[in-house]
């Protein structure tokens, strides 16, 4: 378990990779900054408003810049923090236990701000009266417009629990993934034999509305979940087993997509990925993005060759993006990367269909005017559905790192085509604002959807 807390700290070789970058020139980022302690600071994802003020989330070790919560160096907690439109840090406050991490975060229609992620360590998580149910427990935590903590609440099993995912609908319903080691209270699915994955809906005053488990002998975790204009979610995670009702496993690690009724009901659910040729393949999805009219957006890792797709992976696997209709049937993919590794973390939609991709590389896009100059960069895409589905065309890439080594986690969008980036780097990013800390430091970058 905890595979999604480490896998972005993969370091690759430096080449020139040989990924096709098809359309106009990348229009420069309006901004990146760093915001850093001398410790961690871990950006896990984003959320922004119309006036282009983002909310970053994440973990950190010590006090976080404009922090006003007292908090020991030898802690880390979860952080939320808020910048400007110009990239300029406003605020922070930070939370949790002595070991604590933010993974994800969503702003409702009044401007509420949903978080959730994983705890662990003693003492009671500030901000609630639930009892810890075992090991590590996941949270789900709310605070106001005006950044004032609203309500917060754990669950777990008696095992390792994290929250992964959060998304909110248009009534302010709050909807949590993630990962779990036993049973998760109130899930009427029994829990299976190596971690399952499991989906909770809460009100927007933080009532639990139900809870379900997805479990096989084998283990599973949901990573991502999004709204569905017609009601409920869809959700996508990762599987070695074979879950009921979802198809046959194509290899080792597949990767799930499917949708849950705002009552609960699981209306669909499959089972993508690729054999690799009958060699011990993995396919892992962590994002997704539902646009206006339902259609659906898959971002990951493959290190095969999808279905509609042309060729194999390079070496360490292809960052990919996979379209789907409301109903799961496959409309369009694409695979892109170079000779090592290569993947999509998060995914976000515009009110223009337009889709923005986040993730890490180990070599240099082609199309992207920034080379990779040390080991692993962040990345943003954009990416066009082409007329038809024939295809989803790459507009333009921009790679974040110069002299360092650069994760992409969380990438948000407004309607405009406002486009955030959070994540973090391990030393100074090149051209970005702000003062390197020191160790690992959250960067944000803000990009628009044309120059």
């Amino acid at each position: 378990m905890y595979r999604r807390f480490a896998i972005a700290f993969v370091v690759g070789a430096l080449a020139l990779g040989s990924a096709h970058v098809a359309g106009a020139a990348a229009p420069a980022p309006r901004w990146v900054t760093q915001t850093g302690n001398g410790y961690w600071q871990l950006g896990y994802d984003v959320a922004l408003d119309g006036a282009g003020n983002s909310w970053v989330v994440g973990s950190t070790s010590g006090k976080f810049p404009k922090s006003g919560d007292h908090v020991s160096h030898l802690a880390t907690t979860g952080f939320l923090a808020e910048y400007n439109h110009r990239g300029g840090l406003v605020w922070s406050t930070q939370f949790g236990t002595a070991s604590t991490v933010a993974t994800g975060i969503a702003r409702d229609a009044n401007g509420n701000l949903d978080i959730v992620g994983r705890t662990f360590g003693p003492g009671e998580f500030p901000g609630t009266t639930d009892d810890n149910a075992g090991k590590a427990d996941a949270f789900v935590r709310q605070y106001d417009a005006n950044g004032n903590h609203v309500w917060t609440h754990l669950i777990g099993s008696t095992e390792n629990d994290a929250a992964l995912g959060v998304a909110t609908d248009a009534d302010g319903s709050v909807y949590v993934v993630g990962e779990a080691d036993g049973q998760m209270p109130g899930a009427p699915e029994a829990a299976g034999f190596d971690g399952d994955g499991w989906i909770a809906k809460y009100s927007s005053s933080g009532t639990r509305a139900w809870v379900h488990q997805l479990a096989s002998d084998r283990e599973e975790e949901i990573t991502g979940v999004a709204a569905a204009p017609g009601g409920g979610v869809d959700i996508v995670g990762e599987t070695v087993g074979e879950l009921a009702g979802a198809g046959s496993n194509h290899g080792y690690w597949d990767f799930v997509v499917g949708h849950y009724a705002a009552d609960g009901t699981r209306t669909w659910l499959q089972q993508r990925g690729t054999d690799d040729d009958g060699t011990f393949a993995g396919d892992f999805a962590s994002g997704i993005a539902v646009d206006a009219s339902g259609n659906i957006f898959v971002g990951g890792r493959t290190d095969g060759k999808l279905p509609g797709w042309s060729h194999k992976a390079e070496f360490y696997g292809d960052a990919f993006l996979l379209e789907l209709d409301a109903s799961g049937n496959q409309l369009a993919v694409r695979q892109f990367g170079a000779a090592d590794y290569d993947a999509v973390n998060d995914v976000a939609v515009d009110a223009h269909g337009d889709v923005f991709v986040t993730g890490d590389t180990s070599h240099q896009l082609r199309g992207a005017p920034e080379a990779n100059q040390y080991g692993t960069d962040a990345f943003v895409a954009r990416l066009v559905p082409a007329a038809h589905h024939d295809g989803l065309r790459m507009a333009w890439v921009h790679q974040i790192g110069g002299n360092t080594v650069a994760h992409g986690r969380g990438i948000a969008a407004t309607a405009d085509g406002t486009v955030t980036m959070a994540g973090w780097a391990e030393g100074p990013i090149s051209g970005a604002g702000g003062h390197y800390g020191g160790n690992y430091d959250a960067i944000v970058a803000r990009f628009a959807r044309v120059s």
